[in-house]
């Protein structure tokens, strides 16, 4: 009887760090929370000066808009792609998480900017 427990829980030692390893793995291979963060900022900001008009020309394709935010960043639009897969297919909680931390900054950048524009 204590063998077989022994190969229970051997087993289950076993299966636990067969998936432990495994999600570091896939952990590995996406962007680290607070670059997204900053990466998303980037991307809605450039968007909103695409909209307004307020950027080069060569900049007015989204493909080269993103590739230049991805790229101040050292990733590439299959790293951010697979990243924001990640979170969305897999940990839709988390990622809601990172975008109220988005929001969050997109609107004190918002305020500091409003504080600025403020005529005496």
């Amino acid at each position: 009887m204590n063998r077989t427990k022994y190969i229970v829980m051997l087993s289950l030692v076993m299966v636990a760090l067969f998936f432990t390893a495994c999600q570091s793995k896939v952990e590995a291979y996406i962007i680290p929370k607070e670059i997204l963060i900053n990466i998303l900022c980037d991307v809605h900001i450039a968007e909103g000066m695409v909209r307004t008009s307020n950027i080069p020309s060569q900049f007015k394709n989204d493909t080269a808009l993103y590739s230049y935010v991805y790229s101040k960043y050292g990733y590439t639009k299959v790293k951010v792609d697979s990243t924001i897969n990640y979170y969305t297919r897999d940990h839709a909680d988390e990622f809601e998480r990172i975008y109220e931390r988005v929001i969050e900054q997109l609107s004190e950048l918002e305020s500091q900017q409003n504080k600025l524009n403020v005529k005496p």
